[in-house]
């Protein structure tokens, strides 16, 4: 049996990226970048992300489509309303910084943890349906979306680039 033997400092952890199918939760020093796929061409990218002390996560109906009988294309992101696909956003990316200080506010920590991922995951779907100025006033977060007509907006602090052209 082998074992290898390691001194564990109180309070310090190693670099490391988790990557759980897209979503990504990053300690990293430098930062990594991250591609944010395109959603009318999955084989592109429309920009990028740094991240180091977060989690980003990113929504869109371009990986899980289908069609029903009617021949109709139909995808996962369903409004609560009416039970329809939504149709006027095309793709989500939403940021949760786990620095000290970063916009994780305290808010964003349930009680008994912190799931920055899950968070981020959350907010990159409800960016299809509300309003990012909405959901800031409850959570500390930076976001992109794309709406089909391939209009994006980009929070303030978003740690990235669009690319436009």
């Amino acid at each position: 049996m082998l074992t290898q033997q390691t001194t564990v400092r109180p309070g310090y952890a190693p670099d490391f990226v988790i990557d759980a199918g897209g979503d990504i939760l990053a300690h990293t020093s430098p930062p990594i970048t991250v591609a944010l796929e395109d959603p009318h061409d999955t084989s592109r990218a429309v920009g990028i992300a740094h991240i180091d002390h977060a989690a980003i996560a990113a929504s869109a109906p371009s990986r899980r489509h289908w069609r029903t009988a009617g021949d109709e294309q139909v995808h996962h992101l369903l409004n609560a309303v009416d039970g329809l696909p939504v149709t006027d956003m095309a793709a989500t990316w939403a940021i949760v910084d786990m620095r000290p200080g970063g916009t994780a506010r305290s808010a964003n920590r349930p009680a008994g943890g912190y799931f920055p991922t899950a968070l981020a995951d959350g907010l990159a779907t409800a960016l299809f349906l509300t309003d990012p100025e909405r959901l800031a006033q409850h959570f500390d977060f930076a976001c992109v979306t794309i709406r089909t007509d391939r209009v994006a907006t980009r929070s303030r602090h978003f740690p990235g680039t669009l690319f436009t052209g």
